[in-house]
């Protein structure tokens, strides 16, 4: 009796704690465990989402608007001009996405043989249970991996060592996704910034098909471009 009382005891409190209606308060606990981690989900999308719509894109340079002085986010200009540059002007073998800003798909960036390759040297993290995609880190120095930098850095023209060491991201659940945001870095404490630079182009390259109307793809709300999936496509903005 002591044990069951103390049970509804924390039911009790935990049911309090979530604001939940007088009918909740005689549930079972297993039930009320699943209302908790429901809401706290829910919670942290919304956190997410705030911190992925503040500050507004636009402190950042988004068209046309600059940083009022000087910061520690700002890029080089001499890497981030000749990036453009070279975007705009055209990519090999490449069909243009976008106009202004320059943004390129590329069939065939990597060969099967490159895929396989990659997909086998990535060492992914275990998957959390709220988690929305694993990651990779991939081997600097397999052969494979420094042809694969030494190609990007070719392609926007610039020197291999801006390029940063790649990453893969595995989406396996049904769900699973990668947020609304945004590639360069927006926080100026960010270590990444002293170690690596800010970031000016990002390319994607694709090492699975995704099959038309499941989702899948790469959006870019603001520009009105959705880009399904090829593997061994480069998507270069």
């Amino acid at each position: 009796p002591a044990l069951a009382a103390a049970a509804a005891a924390v039911a009790t409190a935990l049911a309090w704690s979530l604001e939940l209606p007088p009918s909740w308060l005689h549930c079972s606990r297993q039930r009320l465990r699943r209302e908790l981690v429901r809401r706290r989900l829910i919670a942290r999308r919304a956190t997410e989402e705030h911190i992925v719509s503040w500050p507004p894109i636009e402190t950042y340079g988004v068209g046309g608007v600059a940083l009022s002085e000087p910061s520690r986010l700002w890029a080089r200009g001499e890497v981030a001009e000749s990036m453009w540059r070279r975007l705009s002007h055209g990519v090999a073998g490449g069909r243009p996405r976008v106009d202004d800003p320059p943004v390129w798909t590329v069939e065939g960036f990597v060969s099967e043989l490159e895929i396989c390759r990659l997909s086998d040297l990535a060492m992914f993290e275990p998957q959390r249970l709220r988690s929305l995609r694993q990651a990779a880190a991939l081997p600097w120095d397999d052969p494979c991996v420094v042809d694969l930098r030494r190609h990007v850095a070719s392609i926007f023209g610039v020197d291999e060592s801006f390029v940063e060491p790649p990453r893969i991201v595995r989406y396996s659940r049904p769900g699973d996704t990668f947020e609304l945001h945004v590639d360069w870095i927006v926080d100026g404490s960010d270590s990444q910034l002293e170690l690596l630079g800010q970031r000016v182009a990002t390319a994607l390259v694709y090492l699975t098909d995704v099959p038309i109307g499941v989702g899948g793809a790469t959006e870019f709300p603001r520009l009105g471009v959705s880009v399904v999936p090829s593997a061994g496509m480069a998507l270069l903005w």
